[in-house]
């Protein structure tokens, strides 16, 4: 959620020189429908709340949390990407927010941009994790000079 939340403040902040996406989506509904599955997904329609717990802790999802993420238009907000650099890293393996999310997020935006796919990468990065940041350093230096 890191990257939607810097999307949005990046497209309202014209004084923040570019942007580096890390396996970020762009379609919030359909990656919370993956990750959460049908029911859970389905529960907070309903207006219930969802209790998520895994190896980093709790989470409760309220039904509000479905409202909100509609107030975000990302794709929209890609396609007026224009005249700032762009860094779209994605796992070309990655389960949570599929490929075709970051190739589309890349075709939306304007020039400027740059999109690396991270073979065998996960959402995570998990064991690549070194290469995204030798990329993002690298184009960094680049957009920076």
């Amino acid at each position: 959620m890191g990257g939607c939340a810097s999307l949005v403040t990046a497209s309202r902040d014209t004084e923040i020189r570019g942007l580096v996406l890390w396996a970020t989506p762009n379609d919030l509904h359909l990656t919370f429908l993956n990750s959460l599955g049908k029911s859970g997904y389905q529960k907070l329609k309903n207006g219930e709340n969802l209790y998520l717990n895994d190896e980093r802790g709790e989470l409760i999802l309220t039904p509000e949390f479905l409202y909100d993420i509609n107030k975000y238009d990302l794709i929209e907000l890609l396609s007026n990407w224009k005249k700032r650099p762009l860094l779209v890293i994605h796992g070309a393996k990655d389960e949570t927010v599929p490929l075709e999310q970051g190739q589309q997020s890349y075709f939306l935006a304007g020039l400027p941009k740059r999109l690396v796919v991270i073979p065998n990468a996960d959402h995570s990065f998990t064991n690549h994790g070194h290469k995204a940041a030798e990329e993002v350093f690298s184009w960094l230096q680049h957009i920076l000079i």
